[in-house]
């Protein structure tokens, strides 16, 4: 118990480094009026990086696979599922089903989950540090407000690409190629519903919606997976129809 409580204080403690230690970068670079998609990918270099000089420490120290152990416990919980599936009577056809749910966007799609929770603690510690410098100091990182971002059209190639390889997979099947599709289709799904987030805050703030009902409209989106495919799919259209009526100038995107 003594030896548990130490492991958390230390752990937790660390993670306070590492972190302060990122804001100190952005707080440099942010200072230099450099542009925020730089300092994000800074930030990414250097969260990966502590992140595979701690994946050899842990090799080197104890001799496991981190990422083996990761994934033998993703199929061992699977299993224990379908163990229990098969015990309540459930039919062949929900088992497989479950299996394949399972294994297609958990365990292949490890990846793609841990560079959309890499990105969101990126831009979370970017924002903080964004926030108090623009109170106190005049910094131009060049980002837009929020409600006129937009996908460039040319990465909309890129999700046509990897939604072709599951039309043709039922006539030719790789395992490398079908996973690295359904982990660069994912990512791109969850770049879209950040698009299709701005659209929809875009008409809240120029329609003037009160600040309680924006919030409920959020935590909607959010719990109901439903109204998070709408949201995907306007922030997709926007690549074509322009929901926004954004055009571009010399400086960025623009309001008509």
């Amino acid at each position: 118990m003594h030896n548990t409580i130490i492991f958390f204080f230390v752990s937790l403690l660390l993670m306070f480094f590492f972190f302060a230690f990122m804001s100190l970068i952005f707080f440099y670079f942010l200072k230099k009026n450099t542009k925020w998609i730089i300092t994000i990918f800074i930030g990414f270099f250097y969260f990966n990086a502590v992140l595979a000089g701690l994946f050899f420490v842990i090799k080197s120290k104890s001799e496991h696979n981190v990422i083996e152990f990761v994934y033998s416990e993703l199929y061992r919980n699977l299993d224990e599922i379908l163990i229990l599936e098969e015990k309540s009577g459930a039919p062949k056809e929900r088992i497989i089903f479950i299996k394949n749910l399972f294994e297609n966007f958990i365990i292949k799609t490890v990846p793609s989950w841990i560079i959309c929770v890499e990105f969101f603690l990126i831009f979370l510690n970017y924002f903080v540090v964004r926030i108090y410098l623009m109170k106190k100091y005049d910094i131009d990182d060049g980002m837009k407000p929020f409600t006129i971002w937009k996908i460039d059209e040319r990465v909309i190639w890129f999700l046509i690409c990897c939604l072709s390889v599951f039309v043709l997979d039922r006539f030719f099947h790789n395992d490398m190629i079908f996973t690295i599709s359904l982990n660069g289709t994912f990512l791109l799904m969850n770049l879209y519903f950040v698009a299709g987030l701005s659209i929809v805050t875009f008409f809240l703030v120029k329609y003037s919606v009160p600040i309680f009902i924006q919030f409920f409209i959020y935590v909607l989106i959010l719990m109901w997976s439903g109204l998070s495919m709408i949201i995907i799919l306007t922030g997709i259209l926007d690549t074509w129809f322009n929901f926004r009526k954004l055009e571009k100038s010399r400086d960025g995107l623009l309001w008509k």
